[in-house]
């Protein structure tokens, strides 16, 4: 079985455990060393803020450089830093001055915190020269405080913080491969194409381009995968390429790869028909209910209480489809009783199973509220029902 969690709009998770900097991400085994171009730290004050850029690498696909942001302000117990964050956009052009890079942009960002300190990392482009400065301006900072877990203010640290370095790394580090591919795999109407494949000292970047059936919402459920040997690895998405194609990295390969497997989805198609499903308290509570949605069976299993609330899960019935869901990304749920009772969502998880071409296993809606003791009846309003669609693989030759 394998689960994917589906958050709700508007809710935000801050996990407690601080994350590896982003720039270890790329000191896999499965990667090549890499080396941090910088000599020793670069310390820049401006006003009662300090930043400082602790690390910074570079190769032919990107540069990752890793700050930590200090203020007399900043509580200096860690569970009270998960109160700030960095609101501002860092953007070039905006509050970000970009000089020496092969373009504009800032591909993924990442923040994390310790104690008095926020810690940012920025992966930019590649430099356009590795024998000429590069220089990154932060023009000021915005950072937000939350307060009894609502947004709170918003205070505005003044800059300008300017960092200049040579980018100076190994010739192997210099070098990149880009393999066209111009692969197409397809399932069930949705079109997956890889475009390319861009190999470097510190990451492997995949060019692909997702494509659904005519009017119909479609979205990967879960990153792409790259399987090489026995290791599989989640990509991180690095925005968009031109037109509709997108970017993902995953480390770096070993110089005597000569193959690897992509794997992309299962996939969620919407449909846009509204559905309300009605559901008996006293069944579910006996041991579960098996209710129809046009052609499609669902049995609900025995409602389950939790210490929040409780939940609700259902499984497709004996010889009904198994790619059919309720509910995907993007879907609105709401669940009410027959006294009028709103429960709060919790989000949705979908399991998959791959026994069957990661169909649907199981659908299970969390609510955060206890069940209405007086209720007789409960009701699942969703907004858009849809289908998981089997994934596709690539085999991706990196030599001829």
């Amino acid at each position: 079985m394998i689960a994917l969690i589906i958050l709700m709009a508007g809710a935000i998770f801050a996990t407690r455990r601080v994350p590896a900097p982003l720039v270890n991400l790329y000191a896999r085994a499965i990667g090549q060393p890499t080396l941090n171009v910088l000599a020793q730290p670069e310390v820049v004050t401006q006003g009662n803020t300090t930043i400082t850029l602790k690390q910074a690498v570079a190769s032919a696909s990107h540069t990752v450089l890793e700050f930590t942001i200090e203020n007399p302000a900043f509580p200096h117990d860690l569970e009270a830093m998960y109160n700030l964050s960095i609101f501002s956009p860092l953007s070039p052009g905006k509050d970000l001055r970009l000089t020496g890079f092969a373009r504009q942009a800032v591909f993924s960002r990442r923040e994390s915190r310790q104690p008095g300190a926020l810690r940012l990392t920025l992966e930019l482009p590649a430099p356009a020269s590795f024998e000429q400065p590069v220089t990154i301006e932060i023009k000021w900072l915005k950072v937000l405080e939350a307060q009894d877990g609502q947004q709170g203010q918003i205070r505005t640290l003044e800059g300008p913080w300017r960092f200049t370095f040579v980018p100076q790394v190994p010739e192997a580090q210099r070098r990149e491969r880009r393999i066209p591919v111009q692969q197409i795999q397809s399932s069930d109407g949705v079109h997956v194409t890889v475009n390319s494949v861009q190999i470097s000292s510190t990451e492997t970047v995949v060019t692909y381009r997702l494509q659904g059936p005519a009017n119909e919402y479609v979205q990967m459920l879960g990153a792409p995968r790259l399987v090489y040997q026995s290791q599989t690895f989640d990509g991180r998405s690095k925005g968009d390429d031109e037109g509709d194609s997108r970017m993902t990295s995953f480390p770096a390969l070993p110089l005597e790869a000569r193959h690897f497997e992509l794997n992309f989805g299962p996939f969620w198609v919407s449909q846009t028909s509204p559905v309300t499903v009605t559901l008996g308290v006293a069944e579910l509570q006996a041991g579960g209910q098996t209710i129809q949605i046009g052609e499609h069976a669902l049995h609900f299993q025995k409602l389950r209480l939790t210490s929040e609330g409780f939940q609700l899960a259902y499984v497709p019935a004996e010889a009904a489809d198994p790619w059919f869901a309720l509910a995907g990304p993007g879907a609105v749920v709401q669940v009410t009783d027959d006294l009028g009772q709103h429960y709060v969502s919790g989000g949705e998880s979908l399991d998959f199973d791959p026994q069957r071409g990661m169909a649907v296993e199981k659908q299970t809606f969390r609510l955060t509220q206890p069940l209405n003791e007086e209720a007789t009846q409960l009701n699942i309003y969703v907004d858009r029902t849809g289908r998981v669609v089997a994934p596709v693989n690539f085999q991706i030759a990196t030599s001829p």
